[in-house]
């Protein structure tokens, strides 16, 4: 109480720069918070809540858009051969047409987002496919955060900003206090004794999607979201996508590419049984065996070659090391399954 009421003081009391530095103590304040509680969790992420109300038929619509794949069977996120095959057979093919793309350079994650955003306000079996899309890297959705967080972070993205550091470190803090207490949790996750690791990953991650934001944004032009200022709106649909494309891109010669089909294959690491390529006769995508396979083995691909931030070719780590394991959580989701 004695920081709120001096935080208001009149003027003449108090200097100006003593006035600002109360009121950022009273929005930073833990015990305040309740005065800045936002719209309920429920109403978060409408795209993955959107998608869970009407569930994509994948083998539906691969049929509808034109993909052959019909030596798979799926079965919710997980996909099996129909019948045996050979080493290197085509087991699906997608037309290009399909398929988002970007250059193979540092700002391939804001291109690609770029080519998610247009395909779902163009429409079509592409621009329905990516509306489909759930899931993404740790924390797209701030279920994944403290319940404090919960209620006041709507994106832990697009949290905070290039000159956090500056901001909070009179505070004694390293960047914006949700995601400090994330790359606790994070770290935690990951079995790190050292929360920096998981703290360096979410600020790298913040400056990629704020390095093509701005660009992002004006695409977005018709946000799902219905609160808010409508450039929040469409930051906040523009950073949800940004993490369900990075969860989903493949490297393919010199492109970055999302494939349909593909992009929802369960991580087989090293022991992946499918892998994609160029069609050598044509303009097509090949989903094609690693190894031979008999009737119900599960299709998988690799996340180790999968190109992030940090790897735009890849990381080929060992799945298990603590680098890779914070790695595949953060920009795919996928929790760690420890042995022990």
């Amino acid at each position: 109480m004695l920081l709120f009421n001096r935080a208001w003081q009149r003027a003449s009391i108090v200097p100006r720069h003593q006035r600002t530095m109360n009121r950022l103590l009273l929005l930073v304040s833990t015990g305040c918070t309740s005065a800045f509680i936002a719209q309920p969790v429920a109403w978060r992420g409408p795209l993955l809540h959107a998608a869970t109300l009407s569930e994509l038929d994948l083998q539906s619509w691969c049929e509808t858009a034109g993909i052959d794949a019909d030596k798979l069977s799926f079965d919710g996120d997980s996909a099996t051969v129909t019948q045996d095959v050979a080493a290197l057979e085509v087991l699906a093919r997608v037309p290009r047409s399909l398929t988002l793309s970007a250059p193979r350079r540092k700002d391939w994650p804001g291109k690609l987002t770029a080519a998610a955003i247009e395909a779902v306000e163009e429409g079509g079996d592409l621009g329905s496919y990516v509306r489909s899309w759930r899931g993404g890297g740790w924390a797209t959705s701030s279920d994944d955060l403290e319940a404090r967080d919960k209620e006041t972070v709507d994106s832990l993205l697009a949290t905070g900003s290039d000159n956090d550091f500056e901001i909070f470190k009179k505070f004694g803090m390293k960047c914006h206090p949700a995601v400090d207490r994330a790359a606790y949790r994070l770290s935690t996750l990951c079995r790190h004794r050292n929360e920096k690791a998981a703290r360096a990953a979410l600020v790298e991650r913040g400056y990629a999607w704020r390095e093509c934001r701005e660009a992002l944004i004006p695409l977005v032009r018709n946000p799902t979201r219905t609160e808010g200022t409508a450039r929040r709106r469409r930051e906040l649909d523009a950073a949800e996508l940004f993490s369900r494309a990075l969860a989903r891109a493949a490297r393919v010669g010199d492109d970055i590419i999302v494939c349909p089909l593909y992009d929802t294959l369960r991580d087989g690491a090293a022991g992946a049984t499918a892998t994609l390529v160029e069609d050598p006769g044509g303009d097509d995508l090949l989903v094609v065996a690693s190894r031979a396979l008999v009737a119900g083995d599960a299709i998988t691909r690799d996340y180790g070659r999968a190109p992030s931030l940090g790897f735009i070719d890849g990381s080929d780590a060992d799945p298990a090391s603590e680098s890779e394991v914070l790695r595949r959580l953060l920009q795919f989701g996928v929790y760690p399954q420890w042995s022990s």
